[in-house]
């Protein structure tokens, strides 16, 4: 293919300024495929419902803060688009099922739901097939209309942007059992603290007590006339008492091993969180 001199491109070939040398700082030059086209700065190159951090202390233009606000359908209308799935469904007056969906593929329980007859804060309690969900409350009309499905909360014209403003809120990949849109809750996975004191061992303290025997002694004098005018004697008799113990021992009982619980001190503050840089996290409206 030969080359084209930029110079000489014209109505609907033309895909950028002509004359122009350079892009405008901070700007690309973005043609619409009928000779025309505007300058564009570069932020504004993101996908509608990208989130991105910022340095910046006001939301960039084109931005919208991520602070739970609910935003208009309407104003916001390309960015109410990329964050719902809306098809047409069959309700019926006092039931909770939607039939008639063309595709529930990207449909998860406890996505909102919303629509003519539904009541704003209902959400999809079981996807029942390709084409039907059961919701968590009862439609209030019987009707084959449009709905809304999406992670965040839908209401009459207006929907939530995701709140990452409370407590500094981390973002985290959907998983499978972990649906987009929720919140969780700060936690620290569960562990145990264990221990215990030293133990001494099985041990005894035996206190011995033994009476080593005594004896009583007692006795009695007598004096007898001599015989034939023989001179009177005295015979004096100490006997002894037995000599006995008491037997008496005392042994101290066991004690036997153990242990001493202890409890750690209480240690951290009002979150669990790493090393951080806070920064304003914004959506692409």
């Amino acid at each position: 293919m030969a080359n084209v001199a930029h110079s000489t491109l014209t109505a609907a070939h033309l895909h950028e300024p002509k004359g122009i040398a350079a892009a405008i700082a901070g700007q690309v030059y973005i043609a619409d495929g009928a000779g025309s086209g505007t300058w564009t700065t570069v932020s504004g190159l993101s996908f509608t419902g990208q989130i991105a951090d910022w340095l910046t202390p006001v939301a960039p233009t084109g931005w919208l803060e991520c602070n739970g606000a609910a935003i208009s359908t309407t104003t916001y209308q390309a960015l109410y688009e990329a964050m719902s799935i809306r098809q047409t469904g069959d309700r019926t007056n006092g039931s909770p099922i939607v039939t008639g969906l063309s595709s529930t593929t990207n449909m998860r329980a406890g996505y909102y739901v919303f629509g003519t007859g539904i009541a704003s804060g209902t959400t999809i309690l079981t996807v029942d097939s390709s084409s039907q969900i059961t919701l968590s409350a009862n439609a209030s009309s019987t009707s084959s209309d449009t709905i809304a499905v999406s992670p965040w909360l839908l209401n009459t014209g207006t929907i939530s942007l995701p709140d990452a403003t409370t407590v500094g809120r981390y973002r985290r990949s959907r998983t499978s059992s972990v649906q987009m849109g929720i919140l969780q809750a700060s936690q620290n996975l569960a562990h145990t603290h264990g221990g215990t004191t030293a133990s001494d061992g099985i041990h005894s303290h035996v206190i011995t007590i033994s009476d080593p025997g005594h004896a009583h002694t007692g006795g009695f004098s007598a004096t007898a006339a001599g015989a034939a005018g023989g001179a009177n004697f005295t015979q004096t008799t100490l006997p002894n008492t037995g000599t006995s113990t008491t037997g008496i021992t005392a042994t101290s009982n066991s004690t036997g091993g153990h242990t001493h619980s202890f409890t750690t001190a209480s240690d951290g503050g009002t979150e669990t969180r790493p090393v951080s840089l806070v920064v304003m996290t914004c959506v692409k409206t």
